[in-house]
């Protein structure tokens, strides 16, 4: 361009488009991290371990503990 008061005046308005679109994109980035920690937390919520659910993690243990009991019983009878 041979006008300079027209290079800088496109050149501001490019400028202004390009400081909109890095505002839209950060404005863009944090409803997502917004959307994702919401997400998150109801994952978290769901994923609590409750007393009954604890009781049905130990319960096939206690079987098998039973069982190395009797053998133990069973060598010592012999």
């Amino acid at each position: 361009m041979e006008n300079p008061k027209a290079k800088a005046v496109i050149t501001k308005n490019i400028e202004k488009s390009f400081f909109k679109i890095a505002a839209k994109i950060e404005k863009e980035q944090e409803k997502q991290v917004d959307a994702i920690a919401k997400e998150n937390k109801k994952v978290d919520q769901n994923t609590e371990v409750t007393p009954a659910q604890s009781e049905q993690v130990t319960q096939p243990a206690q079987p098998e503990q039973k069982l190395a009991v009797s053998h133990e019983k069973h060598g010592q009878s012999k």
